[in-house]
């Protein structure tokens, strides 16, 4: 990658628009919230009730969570995707007969987008995922070219720079995307300076906006307490990596070091690891298949492969003592944000935009990614609660004010959308 100047802050590329915020918001923006796939509920949620307190007219263009879907009507929002929402509400199952449902009903309700955007465009639409991009079609990219044409400014967030398992067809693909989008919404400097070198886009169009913490507005609830909501041992020392499983976040890495650490663990207590998130049942059988081939019990593994609802994420945060995330690479990750909201020491990969938020010897121990035997040092130096351990939870307990609040990013947000109306 050819080396970059670094982009200037967000601050100064949009001071010139503060006018333009003013009289904009007055008129109140009218923004489409685009997320027809569902992708991103959590962040699409937070960054839409982020923007109403910015007095953005917001329809949320998402279709109930599959998984929860009562999600968005719990965290007080309404979703509009189009005329028809069916399938969400669950009894197709996972497989096949879901997808077709779900292909169907966004046909007919991009259509229906289409004819509503001929008559009265939305003055922002943001992106936040292109899923039948990521399989090489290109509908989504006619949509927005559609509402472009309109007059509609396309905002998108580059939550992955490209699909994990990226390839050379993907590239040329997601570079149509990034081409045609006015505004490129990046969660960190370094990200924007991948747009720049990888995909030649223009400086002034990309603006660094930080992901936010999730999960982290419910109340606060004692170790005691979560512990008895999983029957864990109240004493006993869990170590835990929650989130979506998916290969990159290298949780059968962390199994390999885990079985190494047991293998010659002498005396005291085991500490328990505990693996909690759902994903595609590839991936989930694949985790269960390592952790037999490696005789990971259940005395020394707690794997809750399953879908945790947004209530009961606070509760595995609030149960651990140490977070895990073992990644092999990640462009941005809102597990991390979530789990800094919990002031708790984290052992993490080495990698840039880890970097951001987490100090080695300060609030984390950083290994290098795919190191099995570092990780698995990282994982020794960390049971006992010793004073390597304590040192770290001393300089955790302020880890909370290290996200942006979601406040900052719906004003960012909102700068931005002045920024390319103007």
């Amino acid at each position: 990658m050819t080396e970059q100047m670094p982009l200037a802050p967000l601050v100064d590329r949009t001071r010139r628009s503060e006018n333009t915020i003013e009289t904009q918001t007055k008129a109140q923006i009218r923004v489409w919230m685009y997320d027809p796939w569902c992708r991103t509920p959590w962040y699409t949620a937070a960054l839409t009730r982020a923007l109403l307190r910015q007095r953005m007219d917001v329809r949320l263009v998402c279709p109930r969570y599959q998984l929860e879907p009562l999600y968005f009507q719990e965290e007080g929002l309404v979703t509009r995707p189009g005329p028809l929402d069916i399938s969400t509400r669950g009894g197709l199952g996972p497989g096949r007969l879901l997808k077709g449902a779900r292909l169907t009903e966004y046909l007919i309700d991009t259509a229906s987008l289409a004819l509503e955007a001929t008559r009265r465009p939305p003055d922002i639409l943001h992106q936040q995922q292109c899923v039948l991009l990521e399989h090489g079609y290109e509908m989504e990219l006619s949509f927005l070219r559609w509402c472009k044409r309109r007059g509609t400014r396309v905002i998108h967030t580059v939550h992955n720079l490209l699909p994990h398992g990226e390839s050379e067809f993907l590239a040329t693909h997601f570079a149509k995307l990034y081409g045609l989008s006015d505004a490129l919404v990046c969660h960190s400097e370094q990200t924007a300076r991948d747009l720049q070198a990888l995909f030649s886009v223009a400086p002034k169009r990309i603006y660094v906006v930080p992901h936010g913490p999730l999960f982290a507005d419910g109340p606060v609830r004692s170790k005691e307490e979560c512990r008895a909501h999983f029957g864990l041992d109240p004493t006993r020392q869990v170590f835990l990596a929650h989130g979506v499983l998916r290969p990159y976040k290298g949780t059968d890495l962390l199994l390999r070091a885990w079985a190494k650490l047991m293998a010659r663990w002498s005396g005291g207590e085991r500490p328990l690891l505990l693996i909690a998130g759902h994903g595609d049942e590839s991936e989930v059988r694949a985790l269960r298949q390592e952790a037999a081939a490696l005789r990971l019990d259940d005395g020394v593994v707690r794997m809750d492969l399953r879908y945790s609802a947004a209530q009961e994420v606070p509760f595995y945060f609030g149960a651990a003592d140490v977070l895990l995330y073992p990644y092999r690479k990640i462009t941005t990750s809102g597990a991390l944000l979530t789990g800094l909201s919990y002031c708790k020491p984290i052992i993490a990969s080495d990698l840039l935009p880890f970097r951001d938020y987490l100090r080695q010897g300060h609030n984390a121990l950083l290994v290098p990614a795919e190191d099995v035997q570092a990780l698995e040092g990282a994982l020794d130096a960390l049971c006992g609660r010793d004073e390597l351990y304590q040192g770290l939870r001393d300089g955790s307990s302020k880890n909370g004010i290290l996200p942006t609040p979601w406040s900052e990013i719906g004003a960012r947000t909102a700068a931005i959308y002045a920024a390319v109306l103007a």
